[in-house]
């Protein structure tokens, strides 16, 4: 007959994979932002200044940061490029087609990346 309560069951297992780097990169995120919308309520920034802040493109700089504060260097640095590149796009009102060059763009770069991973085994 087989022991089913020994030591080893007994340890307490960890609840989260996160690691501290994420709580740091998250705390920080949620300060930023909370700066960011007090300086507005208080008209210290421009709109200009918070429709760029508050963005679907500084989402991906946000989950490419992310990224780079779990150690995963190579998707991490991509997303991040992805996201300040169409960042300044938008900044600088110049106009992408995302069917004929996001698009292609994001399949090349995902290649790329998973070539990367796969040579780093």
């Amino acid at each position: 007959m087989e022991i089913l309560n020994d030591e080893k069951s007994c340890e307490a297992t960890p609840k989260s994979t996160l690691t501290n780097s994420s709580y740091l990169f998250a705390g920080i995120l949620m300060m930023g932002c909370g700066l960011v919308w007090l300086l507005s309520n208080y008209h210290l920034v421009g709109p200009a200044f918070m429709d760029a802040f508050f963005s679907w493109q500084m989402l991906i700089v946000a989950v490419g940061g992310w990224l780079l504060c779990t150690r995963n260097w190579t998707l991490g640095g991509v997303v991040t490029a992805a996201g300040v590149a169409l960042l300044l796009f938008d900044v600088l009102n110049v106009y992408i087609s995302f069917e004929r060059l996001v698009l292609p763009l994001l399949v090349v770069v995902g290649g790329v990346a998973c070539v990367v991973k796969a040579l780093q085994k």
